[in-house]
């Protein structure tokens, strides 16, 4: 089975490539990680969420522990359009050039057509993905973590995990806290999702969400 996710991931990135670019000019880049490099990246995803405060790394990186194949697809280097359509926030593509390049997460700024580009290569490999039956799901966190681990060094990149089991593992997935500050998140993934928020039952809380976690996730610990 892995064989056969190892050949979707690699059609995945063939419509990424192949997918429309602003101008026909293509700044899209993209990576199929398999086996041990998999594995590296979940843990990766892991150990960040120890030393760093951001939310549901570790939960992602579960998932991606747990699957076949990651699909990388970034923007490195990505030229202006020459529009001088203001979307990227500065009044020109020339303004846009001579800005210093500031690092974070990602590299930036960057043309809003190329990241235009990009999500358009990101729908067309996730469209594939769908028509052939294999679960996954676009993830930013994995994406952070592989240009971190310098698996690639484009500005930009988001990762598509892959997996094929009995029910997809990339939904329904245990949030760290069913409780927020100010009230209830219940979040059915799937088919719809709802929320509720029941304000002013702090007091009750914790009884409260014991009890809906064992009905709503019976398969999380409760830590």
């Amino acid at each position: 089975m892995i064989d056969a996710v190892e050949t979707v991931a690699q059609m995945m990135a063939v419509a990424a490539i192949t997918a429309p670019k602003t101008k026909g000019q293509n700044f899209v880049q993209v990576k199929v990680l398999t086996g041990e490099l998999v594995q590296m990246l979940g843990q990766a995803m892991i150990d960040f969420n120890k030393k760093n405060p951001k939310k549901n790394f570790e939960r992602d990186g579960n998932n991606v522990l747990n699957s076949d194949a990651v699909v990388l697809i970034g923007i490195k280097d990505g030229a202006t359009a020459g529009l001088d359509c203001g979307a990227c926030g500065f009044p020109d593509c020339a303004t846009l050039t001579s800005q210093p390049k500031t690092t974070g997460e990602y590299q930036g700024p960057t043309c809003a057509f190329r990241m235009l580009d990009m999500g358009i290569a990101l729908g067309s490999a996730a469209k594939v993905a769908g028509l052939l039956n294999v679960d996954s799901r676009i993830m930013y966190r994995a994406g952070v973590i592989a240009r971190d681990m310098k698996l690639v060094d484009w500005d930009y990149v988001i990762g598509i995990p892959l997996s094929v089991s009995g029910k997809s593992i990339y939904f329904d997935r245990c949030s760290e806290r069913l409780f927020h500050p100010h009230g209830l998140d219940i979040a059915l993934s799937g088919i719809v999702d709802v929320e509720f928020r029941v304000s002013k039952i702090l007091g009750a809380a914790a009884a409260i969400e014991q009890n809906i976690q064992g009905v709503l996730y019976p398969h999380c610990s409760s830590a």
